[in-house]
This record gives structure tokens, sequence and C-alpha cells, in this order.
């Protein structure tokens, strides 16, 4: 599946054609939502993708499992890795850079830095879509949309 591309910033008709382009593949591919239509579920999605063009990118995360319930959990699994991940090398940077700038900061400071990273990649930890499918040979896959602030590297 190609998510929309960082590269460019769609304006609004590009981006509905975009949109209606990828949820038809997505239909034949046998995606759904629970919550809502495809349709209207991406068109969101994409908005806040063009809203924080400049900050965002989207990023998708799938398991498969023999019920839909562990499908879920495997895909929510892939995302908590690849956002530790990111935490973790998020937060290194600042250690290091803290100790090499110390210069009297304390420990409050990196507190205050490292707490108020964690809170933007535990704020985009929730998917904003949630797309399920079952597959011809009757396992279910799931499908994660997710935006992820483009400062944090992408674990994948």
């Amino acid at each position: 599946m190609a998510l929309c591309s960082m590269a460019e910033a769609p304006i609004s008709k590009e981006l509905k054609k975009k949109c209606k382009s990828e949820c038809k593949q997505l239909k034949k591919d046998g995606w759904t939502v629970s919550a809502m239509e495809l349709e209207e579920a991406m068109m969101i999605f994409y908005e806040k993708l063009e809203a924080g063009m400049d900050s965002l990118r989207a990023v998708s995360r799938t398991g498969r499992a023999s019920n839909a319930n562990l499908a879920l959990v495997k895909a929510r699994s892939g995302a908590a890795s690849m956002y530790a991940g990111s935490l973790s090398t998020k937060l290194g940077s600042l250690v290091t850079s803290m100790i090499e700038n110390a210069n009297g900061k304390s420990t409050t400071d990196f507190k205050a830095v490292s707490s108020s990273c964690s809170q933007q990649v535990l704020y985009n930890f929730a998917p904003q879509v949630t797309m399920m499918r079952t597959l011809k040979d009757g396992t279910y896959e799931v499908m994660l949309l997710y935006l992820a602030p483009l400062s944090l590297d992408d674990a994948e």
C-alpha cells in the first residue's frame, strides 16, 4: 500500500483523488473499517496528514493471525516496538547532548526534555485508522495507520 508521499504537498482535489484511488484498491484487497465507511476514515486520515505535512508522516503496521483479536495484538505490538525504538534513539541523543553540554544544567532540565519527547511519541501511539480483512486461508489481517512525527527515526 502506498501512503501519501511526504515529498509533495497535495491540494484538496489531489488529496481526494488519491484517497478515492487508494480506497478503491483497499476495498478490492478486502479491507474494511468497522466504525465508518472506509472512504470517510481514509479522508480524515489524509486530511490530518496534509495538515501536519511539515511534521508528520504516515506509518502502517500489520498483524496476521488465526483470529481478529490476535491479529490486532500483533499489529499493536509492531507499532509499540517501532515507537519504543524511536523513543530510545531520541532519548539516547538527548542524554548524549545534555552530557556534552552540561554547563550547570540539572537533571530537572533533562527530565523536562525527555518528558516532552515521551509525550510526543505516546500521543501518536493511538492508530488513526484500524482496518481488517479475512484472508482466503481463513486467517485475519489487521492494518493500523498512524501519524508519526518526522522528528523521530522510523525503526522499520
